[in-house]
């Protein structure tokens, strides 16, 4: 809605992002937090391309505290994870990256809290929420996730992980219908709404 702040966690080239912007308006804010620099510089450039004064992209990862993290580079532009998360199927290189907190983004920048945080952060998404307590449990923003996995076992595992941490914070969570055809890969959206 306009004058809406969107967090875009696990930002990509900046497709929602992107979106986002033009939902918000000129009042609104886009924080997108991607930690690939080539992902990230390609989100600042199509954000000035259109004109989106109010996208600020954070060139670092989210997790449950901040400091710096190893990220694995895969092939697939959007699979690179961080270490202590996940290895992708397609690892392609590493380097050291920036880690953040949403917790202590919104402290220490400080940034406009959220009214709807995305997370896809390819196996960190239980850190990012552990790293946001605080801005779920004061602010209440609407939460949309994705979590994927190679076997229907490991899925439903981090599923239930999420589910957990989730409610106990207040939470009532609705499973979205599938975004896109997957082959011997399980994927889930889920959105969520404090009550």
């Amino acid at each position: 809605m306009r004058g809406d702040v969107f967090f875009d966690v696990g930002a990509n080239i900046g497709f929602f992002s992107l979106i986002a912007a033009r939902c918000v308006g000129n009042e609104g804010q886009v924080y997108a937090f991607e930690p690939v620099p080539t992902n990230a510089a390609a989100l600042v450039q199509s954000a000035q391309l259109n004109g989106f004064d109010t996208i600020r992209v954070f060139p670092e990862a989210v997790a449950a505290t901040s400091g710096r993290a190893q990220l694995l580079l895969a092939r697939h532009i959007g699979g690179a994870a961080l270490a202590s998360a996940a290895t992708p199927p397609d690892v392609s290189g590493h380097l050291e990256v920036d880690v953040t907190s949403l917790d202590d983004a919104l402290v220490q920048r400080p940034l406009r809290p959220p009214n709807l945080v995305k997370v896809d952060v390819e196996g960190a998404e239980i850190d990012v929420f552990r790293g946001m307590k605080e801005t779920l449990r004061v602010h209440r923003p609407k939460i949309v996730y994705e979590v994927d996995d190679a076997t229907r076992d490991g899925l439903d595992r981090k599923t239930r992980q999420l589910a957990e941490l989730l409610t106990s914070a207040g939470y009532v969570l609705t499973p979205l219908p599938p975004s896109y055809a997957t082959q011997g890969w399980h994927v889930h959206h889920v959105f969520g709404e404090a009550h």
